[in-house]
Order: C-alpha cells, then structure tokens, then sequence
C-alpha cells in the first residue's frame, strides 16, 4: 500500500470524529434519556443513565477539543508506526 501522508490521516481522522462528536452532543441535548439508553447497551450493563448530567457548553467545548486531540495524537502514532513497518516490509522478487 505504500507510506501514508500523516496531514491527510489526520485530517480525515479529526474530521470524523468531529463529526461523530456533534451528532453525539445533538442528541445528548434533543433526547438525552433515549441517547443515553442507547449508550448504556453499548456499555454492557453499566446504567449511565444513573450517573449522567446534562453537559454544559463548557462541558461540551472541553470534550470536543480533547476528542479531536486524542484522535490526532492517535493518528499521528498510527501513521509513525505504518511507516516505520512499510519500510522494513520485505520486497519480494
């Protein structure tokens, strides 16, 4: 497949989960005790329901910025750990 360019994995990387992000903080804020039911099935049997808050927007901004910088971190590790393996993958004749 060949090296991968870290800016464009990151950027699509971080537009994704920004993008999952929003959708996530519409619904907490439209239907937050059907979302969080939802997220509680994900969970395996741990009722969020009985710890959840409403977010803040304070909440909401703080959670945005370390989602989209954790997801750009991770991709950075990615994309440094594919190259370093595409280039010590063997050529075959």
């Amino acid at each position: 497949m060949g090296k991968l360019e870290a800016n464009h994995v990151v950027k699509s990387v971080t537009a994704f989960i920004a993008v999952i992000y929003i959708i996530c903080v519409l619904l907490v804020f439209i239907a937050p005790t059907i979302t969080l039911s939802v997220f509680s099935k994900w969970l395996h049997g741990i009722d969020i329901l009985q710890i959840a808050k409403q977010p803040t927007l304070v909440d909401t901004g703080i959670g945005f910025i370390t989602a989209i910088s954790s997801a750009a971190l991770a991709s950075l590790l990615f994309v440094y750990l594919w190259n370093q393996y595409e280039s010590k993958k063997e050529v075959k004749p």
